[in-house]
């Protein structure tokens, strides 16, 4: 069985992943995201807020999350600390490109603000396509969840190649 290890004094942080049923989220980010956790070095206080057009009960999102870890991940997610990491999960559906439609996720951060502690710091995650990157940021600012937050803009390396007529 892993344990956790207490490592950080980071301030508390809500994160939100746009594109959270998507295949970087599942082969990269939720396993990265449990082993920073058993290694200490996410802040105690913190919750995870997936977002994405898949319909996913917060937890359907738990259940998701847990066979990514098992395929993807470097620890078997087992026992009282997964329970714990699988509590700091939510999930969100709805749309990038549909006006208002980070109002959902604005009011769930202002819960997690509540019952998880993460006093209005968020940052954002964009595992989406680089072509929904522009409604991704709009729909922040819309909502009002710009001021002070972070985001990652997750930049596709390579290029298509086309094949000359």
């Amino acid at each position: 069985m892993t344990a956790r290890r207490v490592r950080t004094s980071a301030p508390p942080q809500a994160i939100v992943i746009f594109g959270a049923s998507g295949d970087l989220t599942r082969r990269k980010l939720l396993p990265a995201f449990y082993h920073l956790y058993l290694e200490g070095l996410l802040p105690e206080r913190f919750a995870i807020v997936g977002y994405a057009r898949t319909e996913f009960t917060d937890e359907e999102f738990r259940e998701h999350a847990l066979a990514s870890i098992r395929e993807f991940g470097k620890h078997v997610p087992e026992g009282q600390v997964w329970a714990d990491f699988a509590g700091h999960l939510r999930y969100v559906a709805g749309e990038f490109t549909d006006r208002g439609a980070m109002d959902q996720v604005a009011a769930d951060l202002e819960e997690v603000d509540r019952t998880h502690g993460t006093e209005g710091n968020r940052f954002f995650y964009a595992a989406t396509p680089s072509s929904a990157y522009a409604d991704v940021v709009e729909r922040i600012g819309e909502a009002g969840m710009a001021p002070g937050s972070k985001i990652i803009i997750e930049k596709p390396f390579g290029h298509a190649r086309s094949t000359p007529s």
